[in-house]
């Protein structure tokens, strides 16, 4: 099994969106900008993304742009490179009790950085990677299945933030866990965005309920009186990051000034996606 085997090439229909999409990103300087950056090696190495994320790109035609088509398609080329070589096992979807979300966001408490739970990812079968924001785009992560069946979680660092990021590992596990199924196309996740498609509630409520089980959530001190002391006391009852329930509870009461020590602290920021790359 090689790279190639993993390549489907476009039909007709969407070889012409594909090149639709191509000339217009090439017109308006979209594609210039990915080039100087890095993010692309040149014009031909975008088409060619393009054409392998052609499931993504014309998934929400009104939504999704040339950015977000090239961010997926370069954590696929990823994903397939680390199931090659990295021989994943076989994913089987009855080995993922939904307990397991819980277990994992308990990583947290003792190391922020968010790479000490890929081997536990690994030993599940699940793919899990970085791969860079890029400018202008609207992604926090996303998740897809492989043609082995293995599903990939695919997070940006947009914010580089201890919240940010676990949430959203948490988020794109929950879609693994409740909507496997689902997973033929890439979901695309912008948590900024405050989506009403169901299955965003369904993944949202399990990586809110991950850090905080409801039966806990009902006595902490924290969400009542938001000092640092008793955030510090009630991650300690829920064996989790500060940040991660600081986090929860600024959304719940819709206040963004509270908390912000823990949030903005750069110690663990500046080593959140450490050995990612």
């Amino acid at each position: 099994m090689t790279l190639d085997d993993f390549y489907v090439a476009p039909n007709a229909m969407e070889n012409s969106r594909v090149m639709t999409s191509f000339l217009t990103a090439l017109h308006s300087g979209d594609l210039d900008k990915l080039v100087k950056s890095g993010t692309i090696k040149d014009y031909s190495d975008a088409y060619a993304l393009l054409c392998n994320s052609s499931d993504a790109l014309f998934r929400t035609s009104s939504e999704t742009n040339v950015n977000h088509a090239i961010w997926i398609a370069k954590a696929k080329q990823k994903a397939i490179t680390i199931l090659l070589n990295e021989k994943i096992r076989p994913y089987n979807h009855e080995d993922l009790p939904q307990e397991f979300l819980r277990t994992t966001a308990t990583k947290s408490f003792t190391n922020s950085n968010i790479s000490t739970i890929r081997e536990s990812l690994i030993s599940k079968g699940i793919i899990f990677l970085y791969e860079p924001y890029i400018k202008g785009s609207k992604i926090d992560g996303a998740v897809f299945k492989l043609p082995s069946g293995n599903p990939c979680i695919a997070i940006s660092g947009r914010f580089q933030r201890t919240d940010s990021v676990w949430f959203t590992a948490l988020h794109e596990l929950a879609h693994v866990i409740l909507h496997y199924d689902n997973l033929d196309q890439p979901i695309i996740d912008d948590l900024l965005e405050l989506s009403s498609d169901r299955i965003e509630r369904q993944a949202n409520s399990a990586a809110r309920a991950a850090i905080a089980p409801a039966s806990a959530w009902r006595t902490l001190s924290s969400k009542v009186k938001p000092s640092e002391s008793n955030l510090i006391e009630d991650s300690k009852i829920l064996s989790v990051h500060p940040a991660l329930l600081a986090g929860i509870i600024r959304f719940e009461r819709n206040d963004y000034t509270i908390f912000s020590k823990q949030i903005n602290n750069r110690t663990d920021n500046a080593t959140i996606l450490k050995d990612m790359e």
